[in-house]
Protein backbone atom coordinates (compact mmCIF):
# COMPACT_ATOMS: atom_id res chain seq x y z
CA UNK A 1 0.00 0.00 0.00
CA UNK A 2 1.28 3.45 -0.94
CA UNK A 3 1.21 5.96 1.91
CA UNK A 4 0.97 9.72 1.19
CA UNK A 5 3.82 12.07 2.03
CA UNK A 6 3.13 15.14 4.14
CA UNK A 7 5.41 18.05 5.03
CA UNK A 8 4.84 19.69 8.43
CA UNK A 9 6.62 22.86 9.54
CA UNK A 10 6.52 25.25 12.49
CA UNK A 11 7.74 28.84 12.15
CA UNK A 12 7.73 31.84 14.48
CA UNK A 13 7.37 35.00 12.33
CA UNK A 14 8.83 37.35 14.93
CA UNK A 15 11.29 39.92 13.64
CA UNK A 16 13.04 41.77 16.46
CA UNK A 17 14.93 43.95 13.96
CA UNK A 18 11.70 45.55 12.67
CA UNK A 19 13.48 46.66 9.48
CA UNK A 20 10.31 46.20 7.46
CA UNK A 21 7.56 47.98 9.37
CA UNK A 22 4.87 47.53 6.73
CA UNK A 23 5.59 43.80 6.38
CA UNK A 24 5.45 44.08 2.58
CA UNK A 25 8.66 42.15 1.90
CA UNK A 26 7.84 39.61 4.60
CA UNK A 27 4.51 38.74 3.02
CA UNK A 28 6.09 38.49 -0.44
CA UNK A 29 8.83 36.16 0.79
CA UNK A 30 6.40 34.00 2.77
CA UNK A 31 3.96 33.81 -0.13
CA UNK A 32 6.63 32.63 -2.57
CA UNK A 33 7.91 30.10 -0.05
CA UNK A 34 4.49 28.64 0.83
CA UNK A 35 3.01 28.62 -2.69
CA UNK A 36 5.70 26.20 -3.86
CA UNK A 37 4.62 23.57 -1.34
CA UNK A 38 2.18 20.69 -1.76
CA UNK A 39 0.60 18.42 0.88
CA UNK A 40 1.80 20.93 3.43
CA UNK A 41 0.88 22.09 6.93
CA UNK A 42 2.51 25.12 8.57
CA UNK A 43 2.00 26.08 12.21
CA UNK A 44 2.76 29.78 12.72
CA UNK A 45 3.51 31.97 15.71
CA UNK A 46 3.77 35.77 16.01
CA UNK A 47 1.62 36.17 12.90
CA UNK A 48 0.08 39.62 13.44
CA UNK A 49 -3.07 41.03 11.83
CA UNK A 50 -1.22 43.11 9.23
CA UNK A 51 0.87 40.23 7.96
CA UNK A 52 -2.09 37.83 8.12
CA UNK A 53 -4.21 40.11 5.94
CA UNK A 54 -1.47 40.37 3.33
CA UNK A 55 -1.01 36.59 3.22
CA UNK A 56 -4.75 35.99 2.88
CA UNK A 57 -4.75 38.14 -0.25
CA UNK A 58 -1.57 36.73 -1.80
CA UNK A 59 -1.57 32.97 -1.16
CA UNK A 60 -2.82 30.89 -4.09
CA UNK A 61 -4.24 27.56 -2.93
CA UNK A 62 -3.59 27.99 0.80
CA UNK A 63 -5.88 29.16 3.59
CA UNK A 64 -5.10 30.58 7.04
CA UNK A 65 -7.09 29.02 9.87
CA UNK A 66 -7.37 30.47 13.38
CA UNK A 67 -8.30 33.57 15.35
CA UNK A 68 -6.23 36.20 17.17
CA UNK A 69 -5.33 36.49 20.85
CA UNK A 70 -7.16 39.85 21.14
CA UNK A 71 -9.70 39.29 18.38
CA UNK A 72 -9.53 41.66 15.41
CA UNK A 73 -8.53 44.82 17.26
CA UNK A 74 -6.70 47.00 14.73
CA UNK A 75 -5.11 49.19 17.39
CA UNK A 76 -3.12 46.16 18.55
CA UNK A 77 -2.24 44.92 15.08
CA UNK A 78 1.48 44.50 15.83
CA UNK A 79 0.84 42.52 19.03
CA UNK A 80 -2.36 40.69 18.10
CA UNK A 81 -0.89 37.26 17.48
CA UNK A 82 -2.58 34.57 15.43
CA UNK A 83 -1.26 31.03 15.84
CA UNK A 84 -2.62 30.32 12.38
CA UNK A 85 -2.47 26.94 10.71
CA UNK A 86 -1.75 27.35 6.99
CA UNK A 87 -2.44 24.42 4.68
CA UNK A 88 -3.54 23.36 1.21
CA UNK A 89 -5.47 20.40 2.66
CA UNK A 90 -9.21 20.43 3.31
CA UNK A 91 -9.99 21.80 6.78
CA UNK A 92 -13.50 21.07 8.05
CA UNK A 93 -13.43 22.98 11.34
CA UNK A 94 -11.08 25.25 13.31
CA UNK A 95 -11.37 26.60 16.83
CA UNK A 96 -9.09 28.87 18.87
CA UNK A 97 -8.91 28.37 22.64
CA UNK A 98 -7.43 30.61 25.33
CA UNK A 99 -4.69 29.09 27.50
CA UNK A 100 -3.96 29.92 31.17
CA UNK A 101 -1.81 33.05 31.25
CA UNK A 102 -2.39 35.07 34.45
CA UNK A 103 -0.46 33.97 37.58
CA UNK A 104 -2.38 34.11 40.86
CA UNK A 105 0.76 34.85 42.88
CA UNK A 106 1.23 38.68 43.04
CA UNK A 107 5.03 38.39 43.02
CA UNK A 108 4.97 36.22 39.93
CA UNK A 109 2.58 38.62 38.26
CA UNK A 110 4.98 41.52 38.86
CA UNK A 111 7.94 39.51 37.57
CA UNK A 112 6.01 38.43 34.47
CA UNK A 113 4.75 41.96 33.85
CA UNK A 114 8.28 43.37 33.97
CA UNK A 115 9.42 40.71 31.48
CA UNK A 116 6.37 41.35 29.24
CA UNK A 117 5.29 37.72 29.48
CA UNK A 118 1.82 38.50 30.90
CA UNK A 119 -0.07 38.31 27.63
CA UNK A 120 -2.90 36.04 26.46
CA UNK A 121 -1.76 32.75 24.96
CA UNK A 122 -3.86 30.72 22.56
CA UNK A 123 -4.00 27.36 20.84
CA UNK A 124 -5.43 26.72 17.37
CA UNK A 125 -7.05 23.37 16.59
CA UNK A 126 -8.00 22.33 13.05
CA UNK A 127 -9.72 19.15 11.90
CA UNK A 128 -8.68 18.02 8.43
CA UNK A 129 -10.77 15.63 6.31
CA UNK A 130 -8.90 15.31 3.06
CA UNK A 131 -8.90 12.84 0.16
CA UNK A 132 -5.08 12.75 0.05
CA UNK A 133 -4.03 12.58 3.71
CA UNK A 134 -7.25 11.43 5.37
CA UNK A 135 -8.64 12.64 8.70
CA UNK A 136 -6.41 14.21 11.33
CA UNK A 137 -6.12 16.98 13.91
CA UNK A 138 -3.55 19.78 13.84
CA UNK A 139 -2.82 21.72 17.04
CA UNK A 140 -0.60 24.79 17.02
CA UNK A 141 0.46 27.07 19.87
CA UNK A 142 2.94 29.57 21.36
CA UNK A 143 3.64 29.31 25.08
CA UNK A 144 4.91 31.60 27.85
CA UNK A 145 8.67 32.15 27.79
CA UNK A 146 9.32 33.21 31.39
CA UNK A 147 7.05 31.99 34.20
CA UNK A 148 7.49 28.30 35.01
CA UNK A 149 4.16 28.07 36.84
CA UNK A 150 2.30 29.35 33.78
CA UNK A 151 4.29 27.11 31.43
CA UNK A 152 3.24 24.09 33.49
CA UNK A 153 -0.44 25.09 33.32
CA UNK A 154 -0.24 25.71 29.59
CA UNK A 155 1.50 22.40 28.95
CA UNK A 156 -1.15 20.59 30.98
CA UNK A 157 -3.92 22.25 28.98
CA UNK A 158 -2.27 21.25 25.69
CA UNK A 159 -1.80 17.71 26.98
CA UNK A 160 -5.47 17.44 27.93
CA UNK A 161 -6.48 18.59 24.44
CA UNK A 162 -4.19 16.05 22.76
CA UNK A 163 -5.33 13.30 25.13
CA UNK A 164 -8.95 13.99 24.17
CA UNK A 165 -8.43 14.23 20.40
CA UNK A 166 -5.68 11.72 19.58
CA UNK A 167 -7.77 8.56 20.21
CA UNK A 168 -10.21 9.78 17.56
CA UNK A 169 -7.80 10.59 14.73
CA UNK A 170 -4.03 11.02 14.21
CA UNK A 171 -2.88 14.27 15.83
CA UNK A 172 -0.10 16.72 14.98
CA UNK A 173 1.17 19.25 17.51
CA UNK A 174 3.38 22.18 16.46
CA UNK A 175 4.55 25.33 18.17
CA UNK A 176 7.04 27.63 19.79
CA UNK A 177 7.06 26.14 23.29
CA UNK A 178 9.81 28.43 24.60
CA UNK A 179 11.23 25.34 26.32
CA UNK A 180 14.12 23.04 25.51
CA UNK A 181 14.89 19.39 26.05
CA UNK A 182 16.31 19.27 29.56
CA UNK A 183 13.68 21.58 31.05
CA UNK A 184 12.11 19.22 33.63
CA UNK A 185 8.46 20.14 33.12
CA UNK A 186 8.88 20.04 29.34
CA UNK A 187 10.60 16.65 29.52
CA UNK A 188 7.63 15.40 31.55
CA UNK A 189 5.26 16.81 28.92
CA UNK A 190 7.12 14.87 26.21
CA UNK A 191 6.93 11.69 28.29
CA UNK A 192 3.19 12.22 28.80
CA UNK A 193 2.66 12.61 25.05
CA UNK A 194 4.73 9.47 24.42
CA UNK A 195 2.35 7.57 26.69
CA UNK A 196 -0.63 8.54 24.52
CA UNK A 197 1.04 7.84 21.18
CA UNK A 198 2.83 11.01 20.09
CA UNK A 199 6.58 11.35 19.53
CA UNK A 200 8.67 14.49 19.29
CA UNK A 201 10.47 15.01 15.99
CA UNK A 202 14.12 14.78 16.97
CA UNK A 203 15.44 18.21 15.92
CA UNK A 204 17.69 19.64 18.62
CA UNK A 205 19.62 22.43 16.91
CA UNK A 206 19.16 25.93 18.26
CA UNK A 207 16.11 27.66 16.73
CA UNK A 208 16.25 31.08 18.39
CA UNK A 209 18.96 33.65 19.13
CA UNK A 210 17.95 34.08 22.77
CA UNK A 211 20.28 32.49 25.34
CA UNK A 212 18.35 29.47 26.54
CA UNK A 213 20.14 27.20 28.99
CA UNK A 214 21.04 24.33 26.69
CA UNK A 215 21.18 26.30 23.44
CA UNK A 216 18.84 23.83 21.70
CA UNK A 217 15.47 23.96 19.97
CA UNK A 218 12.50 25.72 21.57
CA UNK A 219 10.30 25.10 18.50
CA UNK A 220 8.92 21.57 18.27
CA UNK A 221 6.76 19.20 16.24
CA UNK A 222 5.00 16.11 17.59
CA UNK A 223 3.48 13.39 15.39
CA UNK A 224 1.96 9.90 15.84
CA UNK A 225 4.42 7.08 16.55
CA UNK A 226 3.08 5.14 13.56
CA UNK A 227 4.15 7.79 11.05
CA UNK A 228 7.47 7.16 9.31
CA UNK A 229 9.86 10.11 9.26
CA UNK A 230 11.57 10.44 5.88
CA UNK A 231 13.70 13.41 6.91
CA UNK A 232 13.60 16.36 9.30
CA UNK A 233 15.65 19.32 10.45
CA UNK A 234 15.97 23.09 10.49
CA UNK A 235 14.41 24.97 7.57
CA UNK A 236 17.26 26.29 5.44
CA UNK A 237 16.01 29.22 3.41
CA UNK A 238 18.11 32.36 3.06
CA UNK A 239 15.16 34.72 2.61
CA UNK A 240 13.18 33.29 5.51
CA UNK A 241 16.19 33.81 7.75
CA UNK A 242 16.08 37.51 6.88
CA UNK A 243 12.50 38.06 7.98
CA UNK A 244 12.44 36.17 11.27
CA UNK A 245 14.84 35.70 14.16
CA UNK A 246 13.65 32.10 14.56
CA UNK A 247 14.71 29.09 12.56
CA UNK A 248 11.77 26.95 11.54
CA UNK A 249 11.58 23.19 12.07
CA UNK A 250 10.31 20.77 9.41
CA UNK A 251 9.52 17.10 9.04
CA UNK A 252 8.48 15.11 5.99
CA UNK A 253 6.51 12.02 6.93
CA UNK A 254 4.93 9.01 5.31
CA UNK A 255 1.55 8.81 7.00
CA UNK A 256 -0.92 6.03 7.57
CA UNK A 257 -4.11 7.57 6.25
CA UNK A 258 -7.03 7.49 8.70
CA UNK A 259 -10.56 7.27 7.35
CA UNK A 260 -12.37 5.91 10.42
Amino acid sequence: MKYPLLTIETLNMQNQNKKDDNNLNRSTILTKYINKKKNYILGTQELNTRLSNKLIKSLDHYVLYGNFRFGKIKLLSDFNENNAIITDRKVVKTITKRLPWIPFNPNEFIKGYKKKSIIPRIVTISFIDDDTIGKLYVINTHLDYYLESIQKKQLNKIYQIVKKLSPRFPTILTGDFNMEIGTPHFDQFIANLNNIGLKRVNVNKKTNDKKYRNQTAIDHIFIPFSWEIKHCGIIKNRLLNKITDHKGVYVKVKIKKSTK
